[in-house]
């Protein structure tokens, strides 16, 4: 367990760097600016959480949350061609729930809308991968990924695949 002054580093270290990273995928592309997506996991609720904001780093720290990894980059501002990366929080499951495509799912299975986290593309662009959805009906909780790892995870904790979210940058977009 991380004593608070070493969560404190952690979060502050993650925090600089949320700084979004301003690139151009090509000449004929708008410029896009990313921030990192990050993956947080927590024992003691079995929940995966996905964010890319300073609320969202601080809410996940402040929880008990430990970081896993970076799973990517999202866009910052909407640009032709996206759509909002959203959280959703259900009290009853303790579950964080990181969809672009399942606002009515998350509304009707009784998941409050918290905020939206960024933009990401409906369709593949160089540079990105996919941003999967795995269900888990044991745990109760939903869980993005975006990363090999991230699948092999959810494989071994038998979640089922459910949907393609959308893309999301590939780590080296935003450092």
């Amino acid at each position: 367990m991380l004593k608070n002054s070493s969560k404190l580093l952690i979060a502050t270290a993650l925090i600089t760097s949320l700084a979004a990273c301003k690139t151009t995928q090509n000449a004929s592309q708008e410029d896009a600016n990313f921030t990192g997506l990050y993956l947080y996991y927590s024992n003691d609720r079995g929940d995966n959480f996905s964010t890319a904001t300073i609320n969202g780093i601080q809410a996940a720290t402040g929880a008990g949350y430990r970081l896993v990894r970076k799973q990517g980059c999202i866009l910052t501002n909407k640009l032709p061609g996206t759509v909002p990366l959203n959280l959703y929080w259900h009290g009853g499951r303790g579950d964080n729930f990181t969809t672009a495509t399942g606002a009515v799912d998350a509304q009707n299975a009784g998941y409050q809308f918290i905020r939206t986290l960024g933009y990401i593309y409906t369709s593949p662009k160089n540079n990105t991968a996919p941003l999967r959805l795995h269900w888990s009906a044991a745990r109760g909780d939903n869980f993005t990924s975006s990363t090999s790892q991230g699948a092999a995870a959810a494989n071994a904790a038998n979640y089922r695949s459910v949907r393609n979210e959308g893309f999301i940058g590939k780590p080296t977009l935003c450092n």
